[in-house]
């Protein structure tokens, strides 16, 4: 049996994400938050890096003011030089530019965070499996952020129709440990 390719599940679930009205994305992004503050990560999570959603991706806003009226702090990832990325402190009143993906960053000089300090990560993505397989935008920038790094836990915010059988993976892909959806929880299995 063959599966999709990457790029055939980005195409396919690109568009099922685009195809959403903004008042289901904000029901999904709001299901979400209920969910994520749920979590017993959550509890004890004083770090926590979100991503500013673009695209369709699952709305973080909520999350972010939770955090803040909790005393936990934030941050934001910054792409740097040669497909780096790190992750600079970030307060929601706080200005952001554009990076060259045209998504909104913390400005340059943002004190930034080490990544193996951070106690949850909220990850983008486009389509996951039930054994924390994700499907980004084919970039690698969160994989390498988190190659050989033990400690936060990584987090994929979707919505339920992301979900796909088997999620192809490479050696360097770096596998969640739980999914939330708009519907549920999943831990990885395996």
């Amino acid at each position: 049996m063959n599966h999709p390719t990457k790029e055939q599940l980005r195409t396919t679930l690109r568009q099922r994400r685009r195809t959403l009205l903004p008042a289901a994305q904000s029901r999904a992004a709001h299901n979400v938050t209920q969910l994520t503050v749920s979590l017993p990560q959550w509890e004890q999570a004083k770090h926590i890096a979100l991503y500013h959603a673009a695209d369709g991706e699952i709305g973080t806003q909520s999350i972010a003011q939770l955090a803040h009226n909790e005393g936990k702090h934030t941050y934001l990832p910054v792409i740097g030089t040669n497909k780096s990325m790190v992750f600079a402190k970030w307060q929601a009143d706080e200005p952001l530019q554009a990076n060259t993906f045209g998504i909104p960053e913390p400005m340059p000089g943002a004190q930034t965070y080490s990544a193996s300090k951070l106690d949850i990560v909220f990850l983008p993505l486009l389509g996951w499996d039930k054994h924390g397989g994700r499907l980004g935008m084919g970039g690698g920038y969160y994989d390498r952020a988190f190659a050989d790094i033990e400690g936060p836990t990584l987090i994929g915010l979707a919505h339920q129709f992301q979900q796909v059988d088997k999620i192809p993976t490479d050696p360097w892909d770096i596998p969640l440990e739980l999914i939330v959806t708009d519907a549920k929880i999943y831990h990885r299995k395996g």
